[in-house]
């Protein structure tokens, strides 16, 4: 039991096995069963289960499930669950990741590894993705999977560069970009430097393309396959700009 790193019954440097119980702060090295808080817990290795009011945090990895209104902190990777429901509406505090992820996240996330399986909410990936984002999405590595949102970004969409991860899969949102598009982007705008595959959306913009495009303004640098809308643009095309449809193969 502790309510304070100072006032617990047992010492910061030692393991907890089964309960840890605090009423406030508590702080401990590895802890392996159910980690009870009023407001923060603070531990090196958690497995098991990691419940506070405001803020968890790890300064190892987790393997487990963590839940917190406010946040959950690990410099380690997490192999489980995190929840953190109230993140998206406080800043700083969110479920922050320092290395990889596998498994669930809800709440404001950022990973800075790779993450494999589901994050719901404000999501921010350093490494590669693989599974399902819903929410806002941002990344710089590849994507494989489905990503639903208000604008789902391999890249941030403030930012210039073209130096952006891959997508393959399904993007759905009012703004999609991606550097390599394997797949289907559904949206107002959609971005591709690279696309295999389909664009559907009022503007579809590619360098290259492969597949096809629908949409009321379609252009591409270089295409292969057909366009159909409005206003369709093929810079390298016989004709480089039709109405209703355009193709080269």
């Amino acid at each position: 039991m502790s309510l304070w790193p100072s006032v617990q019954a047992f010492a910061e440097d030692r393991n907890v096995y089964g309960l840890r119980a605090n009423f406030l702060y508590g702080s401990s090295a590895d802890v392996v069963g159910l980690d009870l808080g009023l407001v923060r817990s603070r531990s090196h290795h958690m497995k098991g289960i990691q419940v506070t009011g405001v803020y968890n945090e790890c300064r190892g990895g987790a393997y487990g499930i963590q839940v917190a209104l406010l946040g959950n902190r690990v410099d380690g990777d997490v192999m489980g669950v995190q929840l953190s429901p109230l993140s998206l509406l406080f800043e700083p505090v969110r479920n922050d990741v320092g290395g990889k992820m596998l498994g669930l996240q809800l709440g404001d996330n950022e990973v800075q590894g790779d993450a494999t399986g589901i994050q719901i909410g404000w999501n921010e990936v350093g490494g590669d993705s693989c599974g399902i984002q819903v929410g806002w999405n941002e990344g710089v590595g590849k994507m494989v999977g489905l990503q639903l949102a208000f604008a789902n970004n391999i890249l941030p969409w403030f930012l210039e560069e073209k130096e952006t991860g891959d997508m393959t899969g399904f993007q759905a949102a009012l703004v999609n970009r991606a550097n390599r598009t394997h797949g289907v982007q559904v949206g107002v705008f959609n971005e591709s430097v690279a696309l295999s595959g389909m664009q559907l959306g009022l503007y579809n913009t590619a360098e290259k393309a492969s597949g096809f495009q629908l949409g009321l303004v379609n252009r591409c640098d270089e295409m292969k396959g057909i366009q159909t809308g409005l206003v369709n643009v093929i810079e390298n095309g016989r004709f480089s700009c039709l109405p209703f449809v355009n193709a080269k193969f």
